[in-house]
Order: C-alpha cells, then sequence, then structure tokens
C-alpha cells in the first residue's frame, strides 16, 4: 500500500526577525553559564498566551514555575514598546534595587516583541542593568521548549486551549 505524501502546511506562527540582531550573551548556553555562575536560586518565564496572527489580544505571563506563581498582564496590540512600559512601570512600582533583586534572570522564547531586549533589561535611568534576558532556544523562531510544554500542560488541566484566550484572564489579568 502506497501512502500519499503530505503536503507540509505552513506555520501560523512564523516570526520576522530583524537578519542583524545580534542575541551574543543572551543564548540558552549563556543562560547556563549565568546561572551556575551567579548561583541563581530561582528566575522568571516570560511568554505570550494567545494565538498569534488571528487575534491582537494577548495575555504576557511572567511565570515562576518552582513556586507556582504567575503574573498575567493583558495586551490589546502586542508591541515592544507596551512590554518596555510594562517594565518600567513594575520597576517604578518596586523601586530599581527590589526590581533587580525580583527579575534578576528571565528565560523566554525567540517572539518578535522580545527582540529589543536591551531596552527590557536596561532599567529607567538608562544606565542600571535591571534585569538578564536568555532566549529558551536560539536554534528556533518557536520553540517548544519544557518551560512552554510544562505551563500549556498546566493551563490544559484548568481550562481548554480555545478558552486559553485573553478574554479567560481578563477578568483576573491586569489592563496595561
Amino acid at each position: 500500500m502506497k501512502l500519499k505524501k503530505r503536503k507540509p502546511t505552513p506555520s501560523k506562527y512564523e516570526y520576522v526577525h530583524d537578519g542583524d540582531l545580534d542575541r551574543s550573551g543572551h543564548l540558552w548556553c549563556d543562560w547556563l553559564v549565568y546561572q551556575v555562575g551567579n548561583g541563581v536560586v530561582y528566575h522568571w518565564e516570560m511568554d505570550f498566551l494567545g494565538k498569534p496572527n488571528s487575534s491582537k489580544k494577548e495575555v504576557l505571563v511572567l511565570n515562576l514555575r518552582n513556586f507556582h506563581f504567575s503574573l498575567l498582564y493583558a495586551f490589546e496590540g502586542t508591541t515592544q514598546e507596551k512590554v518596555k512600559a510594562l517594565f518600567d512601570a513594575l520597576e517604578k512600582a518596586l523601586g530599581t534595587e527590589l526590581f533587580a533583586k525580583l527579575f534578576n534572570a528571565i528565560v523566554t522564547d525567540r517572539d518578535t516583541v522580545f527582540d529589543d531586549f536591551a531596552s527590557l533589561e536596561t532599567s529607567i535611568d538608562g544606565e542600571t542593568v535591571r534585569t538578564h534576558i536568555f532566549f529558551a532556544d536560539p536554534g528556533a523562531s518557536n520553540p517548544k521548549t519544557p518551560k512552554s510544554r510544562s505551563r500549556g500542560d498546566y493551563l490544559g488541566k484548568i481550562v481548554s486551549r480555545d478558552a486559553r484566550a485573553p478574554s479567560f484572564f481578563s477578568a483576573y489579568a491586569q489592563a496595561f
């Protein structure tokens, strides 16, 4: 019996990155060195929930997996500037020193919204480093890391995939 070859389906989640973007010092291998060298006990994982290219509404999740704690921020029309504004607002509320202690390290995927990682790492004063951002898989534009799978599996126990749209979280998430 001869099987029909399946046509490859285009991914709905293709990201267009700046070809000149240099992530040196922010790759997964850099994260491993930083983690050991700085005695990092916990770190945040950052990602967006939502359906890219199908809705302008998304939820930014900052997750402390080991503590089963997440911060959720609803966004309409996600941009790099809005993510930076959120980081700035958190820094203003906490103070630069506490922000740097609390959000010492963040691991994320290669979503284009995080391409301007230097602005996210730099404090409001423009000089102080407030956090360190690392990318989970430098070889793929939409990695399925253990971080992503575990968060998805956990949310799947609570609510179906279709219901994970930001409208579900809007009552619980801080609108920004």
